[in-house]
Formats: structure tokens, sequence, C-alpha cells
């Protein structure tokens, strides 16, 4: 499979120059006007001559301008379909169908189409980022709460500095007004993206915090704000989180393994806690 534009600038983006990164973060931040910009509206708009436009397209593998904005709007077209598929499947869905069996076999394809170099990359990122995170904050509004509360949950088991943000409670702003450089937020949101989510990872960007961004495509407002992303595929008409919670399961798995005396440390600890307070039956 090619990688497409945002593999290949996160590939070259170290060995680009000053004008070529400049070029490619506007890319990043202004992702769905680009299938629209000629190469001199472009140049004129990131401050760049039309030849650094050229040779920044050149740079990333693509044979010229062209080649390059016929990529990317191929991308925005892929990721501008609304996401609708559970009315979908409801309206269209037989009452005699095997449901069951049909999520089941749509949720295996989209593990199988999950992994990709570009997510390895970005995962291992993302675990480093976690383990040496002052405080590592969790986000997810609405029907992504329920990711971000699992990825919590797996991981307070194992760190001592994980927190879980929500806007159940009107102290938000409060439990981060002094966060700083050291810490890490791990944002969490799927099309349609709450603006919730977008303000408070906003808030940690601009206070210089590390940003992983959990979410479904690399066009999503959170991506444009993270220092690294976690594609989730999801590409069946049943809409599932299946492969957002497989990779939560493989980055607690991952640092555990690279922190595993502290993590068996913690562990036990908290298990010999439980057993005080018989917690469980």
């Amino acid at each position: 499979m090619n990688d497409n534009i945002f593999v290949r600038i996160e590939k070259n983006y170290e060995m680009l120059s000053r004008a070529y990164k400049d070029i490619a973060n506007y890319i990043k931040e202004n992702f769905l006007e680009i299938p629209f910009l000629s190469i001199l509206e472009l140049s004129k708009r990131t401050g760049v001559s039309i030849g650094s436009v050229t040779g920044f397209c050149k740079a990333i593998n693509y044979t010229g301008y062209p080649d390059f904005q016929k990529d990317v709007r191929k991308l925005v077209q892929n990721e501008m379909i609304p996401i609708r598929r559970i009315q979908t499947s409801i309206a269209s869905s037989r009452s005699d169908e095997d449901i069951l069996l049909t999520v089941i076999e749509q949720n295996i394809e989209n593990l199988n189409n999950t992994y990709s170099s570009y997510l390895k990359s970005s995962f291992e990122k993302a675990v480093d980022l976690i383990r040496h995170g002052r405080k590592v904050y969790i986000l997810g509004m609405r029907s992504a709460y329920s990711v971000a509360y699992y990825l919590y949950f797996m991981l307070s088991d194992i760190m001592d500095n994980v927190e879980l943000l929500s806007l159940g409670t009107s102290d938000l702003y409060d439990r981060i007004m002094n966060i700083d450089n050291r810490d890490i937020l791990v944002s969490i949101g799927f099309e349609k993206y709450t603006r919730a989510t977008c303000e408070v990872t906003e808030f940690f960007h601009s206070h210089s915090c590390r940003v992983i961004a959990l979410t479904d495509n690399q066009s999503s407002p959170l991506s444009v704000m993270a220092d690294t992303t976690l594609l989730s595929n999801n590409n069946s008409s049943k809409f599932s989180y299946v492969s957002a919670m497989a990779i939560c399961n493989a980055l607690v798995i991952r640092i555990g393994i690279k922190s595993k005396k502290k993590v068996l440390a913690t562990m036990e600890r908290r298990e010999q806690l439980h057993r005080e307070k018989k917690i469980h039956l």
C-alpha cells in the first residue's frame, strides 16, 4: 500500500529544510483546503516560492504538485464521507440477517486493516511519551468517553500518574491549570468530533504539552494538534470501537513490558490492597 501524504511527511520531516517544513505544517493544519489551491495560491499562503512547493512535493516522493494534489484529493474524498453507519445499518439490514456474525466478521476485518508501518511507528512514540510523562491525562467525550475510560482503567493499574478528564464536573480547567511541557494528553475522538474535546486539546497544545491523538483519520482536528497520531481503522458499515480498544490494550501491555520491574511492583501493591480491603468476592 502506498503511503499517504501524512505518512510521507512524518517519514521525511526531520530531513526537510525550514521552507519545506513551513509547507508541511501548513498542509497538516489546512489539509481540507489543499485540493482547491493552485500551486501559486499555496506558495503565497506558505510564504515560499513556487519552486519550493515543487521541491517539497519531490522531497516527499511525488513527481510534482499535480501528483501531490491528486493524492490529497483522494484522501479528502474518503474522509469527507459522513459517518452514519449505525443509522444506515438499521435502515438497510434485513430482519433475518445474522447481525451478530456480520458484526464479528466486520470487526475482524477492521482489526486486520488497522496495522500499518505508520501505526507501528506512532505507537512506539506514544508508548515512550506516556512512560516518561510527569502526568498522563486521558480525554474523551460522548461515545469516545467509553474508550477513554477503558484506557484510564487499564493504565491506572500499572501507573500512578494517570488522570481521566471529563466535562461532568465544573472544575475541569481548575484541574489542568498547572500543566506544563512534561505532561502528556491522550486525546480520543472520532467523527463527529466534539467541540469540548478539541478545546481541551488546544489548551494542552498551547501549553507545550505533548499530545497523543487516538482518532480515525489524519485530518481530524485532534491529529492536527498531536505530536503523534494513532489511527483506529473503522471502514465497516457497523460502527465499532474494537480497533481503538485493541490499540489501548497494546499500549498498556507495551508500557508494562518496557517498564516491567516498576509495573509489576505497582500491580503487586495494588493487588495486596484489594486483598486487604476485600474488594473482590
